[in-house]
């Protein structure tokens, strides 16, 4: 049994299921609810009563009364952040959830590859590779990707989508020849040139304005 039998992935996508959608939802939906909409980086989501009561369907009282006591049982915070229009008027609250990160299990790097469109036989041979070349570097390419994503949001004001960082992650595993001390360089490289983007150290000199 894996030592991580105490949770399950659970898509996104179950938000789009007739049976998901089917209300009014128990309390115990809901706060599964609250984490699958949830920013999955900081924990953060967004909105008013009236949004939830309409989502669950609740009436606003309801809404409230779960969410003072989800505060109280320090599952979720207000983060002070309020929302609303150029007249002042305020339509709801920003919260966090506490501790978002021990609802997500990090994903493998064999994971975060195979999760961006590749054709099979290109998953497959990328698999075995994986299974032959990197495993015991997992966790170093990983986090020099978070290094890399970092580095693009504070200095050249860009966020990746989710699938674009995972692409990303690909590129720089395979572009690496599956040597982490390879593509360590290659970050290192271009973040001491204050590049976009990072490229096959034989092509360095090469380097043109890629993203």
């Amino acid at each position: 049994m894996s030592k991580n039998n105490n949770w399950i992935k659970l898509n996104r996508k179950i938000l789009k299921n007739k049976h998901w959608l089917k209300k009014p939802y128990s309390k115990g939906q809901a706060i599964v609810d609250l984490l699958l909409i949830s920013d999955f980086k900081t924990g953060k989501f967004s909105g008013s009563l009236s949004f939830f009561a309409n989502r669950y369907g609740w009436s606003t009282s309801k809404v409230s009364k779960f969410f003072k006591a989800l505060i109280d049982e320090k599952f979720m915070q207000k983060s002070g952040n309020t929302f609303g229009n150029s007249n002042g008027n305020t339509f709801g609250n920003t919260y966090v959830i506490e501790n978002y990160s021990s609802y997500q299990d990090k994903e493998t790097l064999l994971e975060t590859i195979l999760e961006t469109p590749l054709e099979d036989n290109k998953r497959s041979n990328i698999k075995e590779v994986y299974i032959k070349e990197i495993k015991g570097d997992e966790s170093s390419y990983l986090e020099l990707w978070e290094e890399w994503l970092n580095y693009k949001k504070q200095v050249h004001k860009f966020n990746y989508s989710d699938i674009g960082s995972k692409q990303v992650l690909n590129r720089l595993v395979k572009e690496s020849g599956f040597k982490i001390e390879i593509a360590r360089k290659m970050i290192n490289k271009a973040i001491e040139n204050n590049w976009k983007g990072f490229f096959k150290l034989e092509e360095v000199q090469n380097y043109g304005n890629k993203l």
